[in-house]
């Protein structure tokens, strides 16, 4: 990581940036600094406090040291979102020393070499530090001697002490190490003396509840100075400014003295909320699930699976808007207020000449059917929605939740004119999935699209008596289509065309007067796409004009590339790995083999894979979606959940057959749970969204 990506990662003070690039400071002499501290840390603070600007080069030595260390964060899978927060300390330790000497830097550096060597990781409000235990403890719970490894938990200022956000710390500590640890804390802020001067119900008092106090000292003096700022000799001489200050005074003019606490986590709520919510609704999102696979419909026509959803929805006290965006199938369902807004897609229109029994062998039904899974993708993402506005509610934050109802994915329409009508406009961030067969955040470019439309007109005679009077729309459409064969030799490697005959009745005798051919035109890149899609309209124009024909052409959608965003991948990508992956049966391994077989997939035997590594780069996707046009409007960000086996493709009978049934509906849940943590993050976090925003206009 370079110095100004890392010190825009930290959310470094901008003036304090323009200080370190004016550092006069070179390589040589970092190095030789570094040096020191790997050698001996004390060499090396005296070594730099040579220097009137001491407190500038700390600083810069260790945004230079913490740089090279994010190569074994990314070593050992530890997130960006956990590196970033840990080395944010540098910034809160720049401030303080703003506010001390009235200069940019570092005045306290005794703790920085924790960080470097990775033995102290912030995880959300708490700090969190593998130590050789310095007490001798006994409970009843737990025996700790002096030297045994635990964590010990430390409490960063800048922000507020809320006791559920110190519980999601723990929750994400207990993940982060996955073997059971014993938590410390050592504190003046678990001192039991601090109910004489608190009042009942505050920050500090409630994080006390979450620790069994074991023992108390009186050999600092640190809660004095947190509260008062200075430290005094005689107690009368302390500020009376605020109401605790008046009750501190006068507690310690009473004889009495602050100590602090050592207290060990009690192993309080940290439960995984949207976890139990959504094993708890299990039933009912599978029955909502599998009623829109039962009623299969087209792109427009989701009558029944949009009311589904919308009912859904508002029982569980979203407020539902309908017919959006002039889409007789679109809503928008919502709850809460202010910001930030963010925005699940769903989507749930079928695909024609697909309807299958949900079976393992091809067992076709004369309807549409859900070849790429909808009917899991809009349950999935109202089921996010109700998850996470349950944990919101618990947990009286703010800001607004919405799930879009997005008719007509297949046909690329619905996202487009629901965007051309801004109702995406005023969302902080966008979130969805789409079925697969593998579990990973779609760090993807997916296609830039037009579809068209092409009706050629002739004149008709008898075929065989006056054929020189005709003029044959059919041999026009033939001839466009021979010409665009030919162009594919001549575009790009990831443009892509596709195209069907729409309308060629009419008897052989008769030279056609009109026929018409749907095409779609592809590419990873807008202009790559707008270049092929001209020159396609180039064939129909020659094909029209050597049969003496007229051609019309529709443009009938069109849609930009996607849009990928850094910042959010990462954040769902952390909420992936927080959720666990779904276990199958026998019965639904025995499914997957025998589907294998029957529809020739091709795998490994091991059907359903685990969570694959974030992608350092997007991938380039041979496939579209109206998601991309939302994605160039707002922050998007798309996962991918198995709810099929290895080698299913999309679109096929195979895939359709896994919608209906247990394997899909599993991924289904999976990924519900994913979205809603993830996005639980960015209500937690406005930093995320700050930095979303950022990577979206660059």
């Amino acid at each position: 990581m370079k110095l100004l990506e890392f010190w825009e990662e930290i959310s470094l003070m901008p003036d304090a940036v323009r200080q370190l690039e004016k550092l006069e400071i070179t390589e040589g002499e970092y190095e030789k600094l570094r040096e020191l501290f790997l050698r001996d840390v004390n060499l090396f603070y005296e070594a730099v406090k040579k220097r009137e600007d001491f407190r500038l080069v700390f600083l810069y030595c260790f945004s230079k040291m913490a740089c090279e260390v994010y190569d074994r964060y990314c070593e050992q899978g530890i997130s960006r979102r956990v590196y970033r927060d840990t080395f944010y300390d540098l910034t809160l330790w720049c401030e303080n020393c703003y506010k001390a000497y009235g200069e940019y830097g570092i005045a306290q550096y005794d703790w920085f070499c924790r960080h470097l060597d990775m033995s102290l990781f912030r995880l959300g409000r708490l700090e969190f530090e593998r130590i050789p235990s310095l007490w001798d403890i006994q409970t009843d719970e737990i025996s700790v001697h002096k030297g045994d490894p635990v964590i010990s938990v430390h409490i960063p200022q800048g922000e507020k002490l809320e006791l559920d956000a110190c519980l999601d710390s723990f929750r994400q500590a207990e993940q982060f190490w996955k073997e059971k640890q014993v938590y410390l804390c050592h504190s003046w802020l678990l001192y039991p003396g601090l109910k004489e001067i608190m009042k009942p119900g505050s920050n500090i008092l409630q994080f006390q509840t979450l620790f069994h106090i074991v023992a108390v000292d009186f050999e600092g003096r640190e809660a004095e100075e947190r509260i008062f700022g200075e430290l005094e000799t005689d107690p009368r001489n302390y500020a009376e400014d605020t109401s605790l200050q008046r009750a501190a005074r006068k507690y310690l003019l009473s004889g009495e003295k602050f100590g602090s606490g050592l207290g060990v986590w009690t192993g309080g709520d940290t439960a995984d909320h949207i976890h139990t919510w959504i094993q708890e609704h299990t039933e009912e999102l599978v029955n909502t699930a599998d009623y829109i696979f039962r009623h299969p419909e087209l792109s427009k026509e989701e009558v029944v699976s949009s009311a589904c959803l919308s009912d859904y929805l508002e029982e569980k006290g979203f407020r539902i808007t309908k017919g959006i965006a002039g889409l007789q199938t679109a809503f928008v369902a919502e709850w809460g207020t202010g910001k930030p807004i963010l925005g699940f897609l769903a989507e749930y229109d079928a695909l024609p000449g697909l309807g299958q029994e949900p079976v393992c062998t091809y067992q076709p039904l004369k309807t549409p059917g859900h070849g790429c899974g909808h009917n899991l993708l809009g349950t999935a993402c109202a089921g996010a929605a109700c998850a996470l506005k349950e944990r919101m509610e618990k947990a009286k934050l703010s800001g607004t939740i919405r799930v879009y109802g997005c008719p007509a994915e297949e046909i690329i329409i619905g996202k487009i004119q629901m965007n051309e009508a801004g109702v995406f406009d005023d969302l902080d961030a966008a979130i969805t999935w789409h079925p697969f067969d593998r579990n990973r955040v779609s760090y993807d470019i997916w296609q830039a699209q037009d579809m068209k439309n092409y009706k050629f007109y002739g004149v008709k005679a008898h075929a065989s008596k006056h054929p020189e009077l005709g003029r044959s729309a059919l041999d026009a459409a033939e001839l466009m289509n021979v010409g665009v064969n030919y162009l594919r030799e001549h575009v790009a490697d990831d443009v892509r065309i596709h195209y069907t005959y729409t309308n060629t009745d009419g008897p052989a005798n008769i030279v056609p007067d009109f026929a018409s051919t749907n095409y779609f035109i592809r590419s990873s890149k807008r202009s790559r796409t707008e270049d092929a899609s001209n020159r396609v309209d180039d064939c129909a124009k020659g094909a029209a004009l050597m049969t003496g024909t007229r051609v019309e052409i529709e443009l009938v959608t069109s849609n930009q590339e996607m849009k990928v965003n850094r910042p959010l991948a990462e954040a769902f990508y952390q909420a992936m790995t927080e959720t666990s992956l779904p276990e199958y049966t026998k019965e639904e391994l025995q499914f997957a083999e025998t589907i294998t077989k029957e529809a020739g997939l091709i795998n490994d035997g091991n059907y359903f894979g685990g969570l694959e590594p974030l992608e350092d780069q997007p991938v380039l996707l041979a496939i579209g979606t109206d998601v991309s046009e939302v994605s160039h409007t707002v922050p998007t960000v798309m996962l991918s959940a198995a709810t099929m086996c290895k080698g299913t493709p999309l679109h096929h009978w195979s895939a359709a057959a896994q919608s209906g049934m247990s394997i899909g509906q599993k991924g289904m849940l999976y990924v519900a749970e994913c979205m809603a943590k993830g996005a639980l993050g960015l209500f937690e976090d406005p930093k995320i969204l700050k930095e979303a925003w950022r990577a979206h206009q660059e």
